[in-house]
């Protein structure tokens, strides 16, 4: 359109911007991704009720005669490119992109991308000056007027597509449902300084200029239709959105998979991973080029990709599959739980012994959120908890962080009562969690891949006398409850407000993070010299985690026999005195029992064992041998125990 022109205005001795902008810089890392995940969330939270939104990505070649006013936009890229080189002196990043800008510019076509959705309300409030659909993608920065259940809020997302732009230019054209039309291009570059001296700020905007009766100068979209892309075009009630992402970064390696280019695939798995719900529930279908996902093929789309390129996907996504796809339905368990309206959250549970004990947390049009751990380790499992309400999306979408991905009951004004909502949800997680185990806990059963380390008789040391004992009192007659096999390790914490160290007693899960409880404090006779416990939080809150133990457990199982615990284990290497760590496993907190009574079978050394400060310590552990603690509670109460094992450096 000839009438459409760039403007950067000037500072006026104001602020000017560097060209880090953070907002951007953020989206770098992993652009295509966060391209399709806040593309996808805004069309979602626009659909025309009980219809599907349908979202496409289309690359397509921009002539350099059809870019919206050339010349003069490669005139501030030339000035961006002198302003590099004369003022940024120990960084070059500034000079590298806008000189490789100016080569884009400079080719005879342009790779572009087109983003359209269909069946939505489109961008509405165009003739609005704030607080407008329009305004607030396009405009300006901070507002914020969306339904308490929508998803995007913060605003940061739209940085997201100039992530993916070699110019940072992005134009955005809509037809609407309150009877407008509107486009408006928009630059994010950085002050640069004109010929005539004047410093210019970092954002421009093309479309019309109209300078008012008070000789004020307003940049103004254009109230029109256009497409940049000549192959597409949008009926006047074909209401809906289209982003064109002008000098796309389009990803030019070697192909990753015969479904299409690099960055289509990219962005397909990122999809699957963030909307798989939306997607299988036909909430939701999108085309990348010639990639269609939807309920029908995103099976096929998904094994696809899975079978050559996993790494592509989180690494629980194939479970959230099996759990909403599988056919395995006697162990899968669906229910709901009431918070502000009747059976606003939903739970799908599947349990399989390869599962990796994650819960995917989603919103009600279906985007996932973040995947949940510690929730219970009663067995093995993999779930999706999805807040159908209006109310409760609402609620939890006040503890969400900008970029959607957790959530914090600090962030809302009145937190007790937040942390209140917050347990009472996920309790009801760990409750079906603890329920089906109950259910089907079998008399005997193996830990996962503990079989190749005990043998069915349970060998203790090389006493083979001790076989038919142990079978006796062991196999036969107690119900046995089984924990995932885990790694232990001893942990030092460097306390910034402590002169001395503090050993954190915790257990390394899969994903490397860690659990445990942080002994603090004088030790006291009350809890038998255990001291005060504060959880131990994955290393945050000012903690360095500094991994220093050399004790692993490769094998470790317990029993309950009704009057006392069992627990069989082993260790890679030698230890002088290994400590086993016993304690109570609560809801939100471990706590330790008074440990009563303690013995070891089948290995015949003296004086080898004894309780001290409520723990029990093994002398002289040897490598790869099989050791059977025997041990009461003061309390005759059944518990779920967890047991830490570390080794006692003197």
């Amino acid at each position: 359109m000839t009438e459409m022109k760039w403007e950067f205005p000037y500072t006026n001795g104001g602020e000017g911007d560097g060209f880090n902008d953070s907002g951007i810089q953020s989206f770098k890392d992993d652009a295509y991704t966060s391209l399709a995940r806040e593309i996808c969330q805004n069309s979602l939270d626009a659909v025309d009720e009980g219809k599907k939104a349908i979202v496409e990505f289309k690359s397509f070649d921009l002539e350099r005669e059809n870019f919206p006013d050339y010349d003069n936009f490669i005139n501030v890229i030339t000035h961006e490119v002198e302003f590099s080189k004369k003022n940024y002196k120990n960084v070059d990043t500034p000079l590298k992109f806008y000189s490789e800008a100016l080569k884009t510019l400079k080719l005879d076509k342009i790779k572009c991308l087109r983003i359209s959705d269909f069946n939505t309300c489109g961008l509405t409030g165009s003739d609005k000056k704030i607080n407008s659909n329009w305004s607030n993608l396009v405009k300006n920065k901070g507002f914020n007027d969306k339904p308490l259940d929508a998803v995007g809020a913060f605003g940061i997302g739209k940085n997201a597509t100039f992530a993916c732009s070699k110019l940072n230019t992005v134009f955005y054209s809509t037809i609407s449902n309150d009877g407008l039309k509107a486009i408006q291009g928009v630059a994010r570059l950085s002050t640069y300084e004109t010929e005539d001296g004047n410093m210019t700020q970092g954002t421009g905007f093309c479309g019309k200029i109209v300078i008012n009766n008070n000789g004020v100068t307003n940049l103004m979209h254009i109230e029109d239709y256009y497409s940049l892309d000549h192959d597409f075009i949008r009926n006047d009630n074909d209401y809906g959105t289209d982003i064109f992402v002008l000098g796309f970064h389009d990803d030019s390696n070697d192909k990753i998979s015969d479904l299409g280019d690099n960055w289509a695939v990219l962005i397909t798995a990122s999809l699957i991973d963030n909307f798989l719900l939306s997607i299988v529930e036909g909430k939701l279908e999108i085309r990348i080029n010639d990639i269609i996902l939807n309920s029908e093929t995103i099976e096929d789309i998904f094994n696809d990709i899975n079978s050559s390129r996993p790494d592509l996907f989180n690494e629980y996504t194939a479970e959230y599959f099996n759990v909403l796809l599988g056919d395995d339905t006697e162990n899968t368990v669906n229910d709901k739980i009431s918070m502000f309206e009747p059976d606003d959250v939903e739970l799908i549970l599947a349990f399989n012994p390869n599962y990796h004990n994650k819960v995917s947390i989603n919103r009600h049009t279906g985007m996932k959120l973040f995947d949940k751990d510690r929730l219970g380790n009663q067995a093995f499992y993999s779930g999706i908890l999805v807040l159908r309400g209006k109310k409760v999306n609402a609620y939890f979408k006040t503890m969400e962080n900008p970029n959607h991905d957790g959530w914090s009951y600090k962030r809302v004004g009145a937190p007790q009562d937040a942390y209140k909502m917050y347990s009472k949800l996920f309790d009801f997680v760990r409750t079906k969690i603890r329920e089906f185990a109950i259910e089907n806990t079998p008399d005997s059963l193996d830990a996962q891949g503990i079989g190749e380390y005990l043998a069915d008789e349970f060998d203790i040391g090389n006493n083979n006398s001790e076989k038919e004992d142990i079978n006796n009192d062991i196999v036969e007659e107690i119900e046995v409850k089984e924990k995932k096999p885990i790694s232990l390790t001893q942990i030092t914490v460097d306390d910034p407000e402590a002169n001395d160290p503090l050993q954190v007693l915790g257990k390394d899960s899969e994903d490397g993070e860690l659990e445990g409880t942080i002994p603090r404090g004088n030790l006291n006779e009350t809890d038998d010299g255990s001291g005060t416990k504060i959880e131990g939080d994955k290393g945050n809150g000012g903690f360095y985690f500094d991994s220093l133990g050399n004790v692993r457990a490769n094998k470790i199982r317990s029993y309950n026999t009704g009057e006392q615990y069992n627990l069989i284990f082993s260790v890679p290497t030698n230890v002088d005195e290994l400590v086993i760590d016993v304690q109570i496993a609560g809801e939100q907190s471990n706590y330790k029992p008074v440990i009563k009574f303690a013995n070891m079978k089948g290995v015949i050394i003296s004086n080898n064992l004894e309780i001290k400060d409520n723990q029990i310590k093994l002398k002289k552990v040897k490598a790869n041998n099989n050791y059977n603690v025997s041990f009461k509670l003061s309390d005759d109460k059944k518990w779920s125990l967890e047991v830490n094992l570390y080794e006692n450096k003197k």
